[in-house]
């Protein structure tokens, strides 16, 4: 039995689409197990009054074509959910192991507006070429309509046939009968008369020996069924406890693999249980991530920490986190979704200009994350370049007194 599985992580790739001046992130996951596959989209920080479709992008001659897959509602705290199982026939001649992409797209606007897109491996430039690949519909004509063989449909549509006037006859033929000759054949009923048959009444005998039949009332009450826990919707994530400064890391949505039945649980419990399953998914990530041999992020990262000196690039910190410096000797793994991150020329010129990158890790309690930094300045060119990477935001190394175009860091959150 084949299984395939794609987990792409997603950022923003349009600005003002972001929910209470933080930039959107999200998940995706595509899976395929014999033949049912099945999409799986979690989205935070959207703009909630705008209207978002969500499209799987495969490779076209060129172009990419876009599959929509649904709409994605999300709500009034920014955050969003879909699920949806389909058939590999869906895709028409597109195949779930060459899809590139599943991005978010802007409803009603005249170009292609992605306020997140993951990728499968590297990123691509698609939406100067995308188009939304529509399946064919198959119509059904007259003549290839099926004939009903209800005897009383085809008794009724004899009588219609016979009751229609005949069409005049040509010159030179014989004629048909005259009026009077009319009067001497039967009446034909209407069409609705030949369609109506009396009941007739059971004989005596026949209906005493008929069960008895509870009025129509009784028949169709249903007593009512609780709802399946299977069959719930799942409940939205719990928010966080306190607003988060400008320069935190966004927070991190994580897929919940079993709900618990929201209409008989009251929403603290509902809110426990959200919290219990999240810890456990983030455990066996950390599981997975450490059995995984093309992730060895996890194994080097400490080493490296406590080895070379830690600095202190920021003047505060919403949580507490160690920082070194680092460059390409030190052989610092990439993250495992972007393997060639280090040779881009964006990380080549920020190395050849400073000398160096940072790299953070989250102590304490909580789930560890590693951050890459990049030092930079915030103008409009480095930010294209850094967002089309992965580095989601900017934070300047000088905050007593901030002003525009103060030099700083681009930063990757990378959970592992």
């Amino acid at each position: 039995m084949s299984y395939i599985r794609y987990f792409m992580p997603m950022t923003s790739e349009a600005n003002g689409y972001g929910h209470k001046g933080r930039q959107p992130v999200g998940r995706s996951i595509v899976e395929e197990r014999s033949n049912n596959c099945k999409l799986t989209v979690w989205a935070q920080d959207l703009r909630p009054e705008t209207r978002y479709g969500i499209f799987m992008l495969f490779p076209d001659a060129g172009r990419y074509a876009g599959i929509g897959m649904g709409t994605l509602t999300v709500d009034e705290k920014g955050k969003g959910e879909m699920r949806r199982e389909f058939e590999p026939g869906e895709l028409d001649e597109f195949k779930l192991s060459d899809i590139v992409a599943v991005a978010v797209i802007v409803r009603g606007t005249s170009g292609v507006i992605s306020p997140l897109c993951g990728y499968r491996s590297e990123p691509v430039t698609w939406r100067h070429t995308f188009y939304e690949h529509r399946r064919e519909i198959v119509t059904v004509t007259r003549d290839e309509a099926p004939f009903n063989t209800s005897p009383l449909v085809n008794e009724a549509a004899g009588s219609l046939s016979q009751m229609l006037p005949a069409a005049e006859a040509p010159v030179g033929l014989p004629q048909p009968p005259p009026i009077e000759a009319a009067e001497s054949l039967p009446q034909i009923p209407s069409a609705t008369e030949a369609i109506e048959i009396p009941p007739q009444p059971l004989p005596i005998e026949a209906a005493e020996s008929l069960p008895q039949i509870p009025p129509a009332a009784e028949a169709i009450e249903i007593p009512p069924q609780p709802l399946p826990i299977e069959a719930t919707a799942p409940p939205p994530p719990a928010a966080p406890s306190a607003q988060p400064e400008e320069n935190d890391p966004p927070y991190d949505p994580t897929p919940i693999r079993q709900f618990t039945n929201q209409t008989t649980q009251p929403k603290s419990e509902i809110a426990k249980s959200f919290r219990i399953a999240l810890d456990q998914l983030h455990a066996d990530t950390v599981q997975r991530s450490g059995q995984h041999p093309a992730h060895p992020l996890h194994k080097t990262l400490e080493t490296i920490f406590s080895s070379k000196e830690h600095i202190t690039p920021f003047q505060k910190q919403a949580r507490k986190t160690l920082w070194v410096r680092f460059d390409l000797s030190d052989q610092v793994p990439p993250p495992i979704n972007k393997p060639h991150l280090f040779k881009e020329p964006f990380i080549l010129s920020a190395l050849a200009q400073h000398g160096h990158l940072i790299l953070g890790m989250t102590a304490g309690t909580g789930p560890k994350r590693y951050i890459i930094g990049v030092p930079n300045h915030p103008d409009q060119e480095s930010r294209q370049k850094a967002r089309r990477l992965g580095f989601t935001q900017f934070k300047r190394c000088d905050e007593s007194h901030p002003s525009k175009g103060d030099p700083g860091y681009w930063l990757m959150f990378i959970t592992a």
